[in-house]
């Protein structure tokens, strides 16, 4: 605590042991000198503002004769030439209290400060903590986008060169074809190895449900097409993180497969999860005309290499058809 003479240069007219030791001064070389000349701005700080703030409060005590507050105030202060000299980085949190006479008359102003520095400091490395967990999150958040794209559009690839292979009278194209189906798929198999030896970010919420809701806001937007999805029971149980993978790189295919009809009207997925953690994706493509030979019409290309490359990869993966359109059936047990 300081007790300071009200008139201009708040002389200091007393100190207390506690201000010496929180301030690095002693008694007799402040007492008795102005306030500031004592404890001026940090000249390497360009944006030092302790003087004018601590001043400002100053003439609101003399002023107003009520006390005044500062919450918290960035105030470096003098090292001693011993320890090194120069400016050390301190934060105050200050009170200025009117002394009034008998008659009611401003006598001394009391400045009282508390050192908040270590507060601060902690309050910095924690902002600093947030900062990065925020870069990080974010981040990840685009590493997962970009995983998903690439793996769909390898998916996607795999497709078409699929059919192009069926197309094909060449053996030998059909073999070099089905050559470079096979790196593709390699290819994702190392994508995905790579992302589940890293493991599940802690604390991530992107489940199954959302991720399949991902999907079909993508979809919508890159296809054009309207999809609608719905979810009964506890879809996000599903923890075997290879399988939710797989389940969502095939939705994500077949939704831009189906879609290419040019009679398509619209998609709608239906996810059902059971109390075991089993989950039934079954992809509705409204598109009539284009279903089976049954009915007469021509079949959209790629639907059976849609069902292959589930089954492949682990799951059951039926197709049925009708002259309204067609139906894919995905489960992680048999549907």
């Amino acid at each position: 605590m300081l007790l300071l003479d009200p008139t201009p240069g708040y002389r200091i007219v007393a100190v207390t042991d506690a201000y010496l030791e929180a301030t690095m001064t002693q008694r007799h070389a402040i007492v008795g000198r102005p306030l500031f000349e004592v404890f001026p701005d940090n000249p390497d700080d360009p944006e030092a503002d302790g003087v004018a703030n601590l001043t400002a409060s100053l003439q609101r005590v003399a002023g107003r004769l009520r006390p005044d507050a500062i919450d918290m105030q960035h105030y470096d202060v003098r090292r001693p030439e011993a320890e090194g000299g120069g400016f050390e980085t301190r934060y105050w949190s200050p009170l200025n209290s009117p002394v009034l006479s008998d008659s009611g008359e401003l006598e001394f102003i009391i400045h009282m400060v508390e050192d908040v520095t270590g507060q601060q400091r902690v309050e910095h490395e924690l902002a600093a903590v947030r900062l990065d967990q925020d870069i990080l999150v974010e981040r990840e958040r685009i590493a997962d986008n970009l995983r998903d794209a690439v793996i769909s559009r390898l998916f996607a690839s795999g497709l078409d060169l699929a059919n192009i292979a069926t197309l094909s009278a060449s053996a030998d194209v059909s073999q070099r074809v089905q050559r470079v189906i096979d790196d593709l798929d390699r290819t994702i198999d190392e994508i995905r190895s790579t992302v589940f030896a890293l493991g599940p970010r802690p604390g991530s919420s992107e489940g199954l449900q959302l991720r399949l809701l991902d999907v079909v806001d993508q979809a919508q937007v890159e296809i054009g097409v309207r999809a609608t999805i719905s979810f009964q029971g506890p879809v996000d149980r599903l923890t075997d993180q290879r399988v939710a993978e797989n389940l969502v790189t095939i939705a994500r295919g077949a939704l831009s497969t189906l879609a290419r009809s040019a009679t398509t009207t619209g998609t709608d997925i239906d996810v059902e999860a059971d109390d075991a953690g089993g989950v039934v994706l079954r992809l509705t493509c409204h598109c009539p005309g284009r279903a089976t030979s049954g009915s007469g019409a021509e079949p959209v290309p790629g639907v059976a290499d849609i069902v292959a490359r589930a089954q492949a990869l682990g799951l059951t993966a039926t197709a049925t058809a009708d002259a309204d359109g067609i139906r894919l059936t995905l489960a992680t047990s048999p549907a």
